[in-house]
């Protein structure tokens, strides 16, 4: 697939197959958010790979319950409001059930770090895409 071809039909999934994605395929993943550009070269993100069950539903509980604590307010984006009122009435999934959570994190206090993230973010999202593997990007956890 072409690099237009690929960003074109890359979509966010929502529903996921529950199959275990080999150590292959996200270590190709994972490298191509670590070719991410970055602010200053600074290369400062770090990846964490959730496969274990059990921890991402601990996880979506914790989201959750936190979620439902949020007021909304009048300059919060309309996904962010629609998972604020999902958490209240129970029953919110963050990941859509995916089997695999990747967590791209960078410094707490470092000025580029939601951008940084984000590109690598991006490359791996389109390296899924080309792997025949759906992604859905979230950004509403810091």
């Amino acid at each position: 697939m072409n690099t237009f071809e690929n960003i074109i039909t890359r979509r966010s999934t929502k529903k996921y197959l529950d199959k275990e994605v080999s150590q292959e395929l996200l270590e190709k993943i994972i490298e191509t958010g670590r070719y991410a550009p970055s602010g200053g070269n600074s290369q400062s993100n770090h990846f964490l790979v959730i496969q274990n069950k059990q921890i991402i539903a601990h996880l979506v509980k914790m989201v959750e319950k936190a979620f439902s604590q949020m007021e909304i307010t009048e300059n919060m984006y309309r996904s962010l409001q629609n998972s604020i009122n999902l958490s209240k009435k129970g029953g919110y999934v963050f990941c859509y059930n995916a089997p695999v959570l990747i967590i791209v994190a960078n410094k707490k206090d470092y000025g580029n770090n939601q951008a940084d993230c984000a590109l690598a973010l991006e490359n791996m999202m389109l390296e899924a895409n080309d792997l025949d593997l759906g992604s859905c990007y979230i950004n509403q956890l810091k």
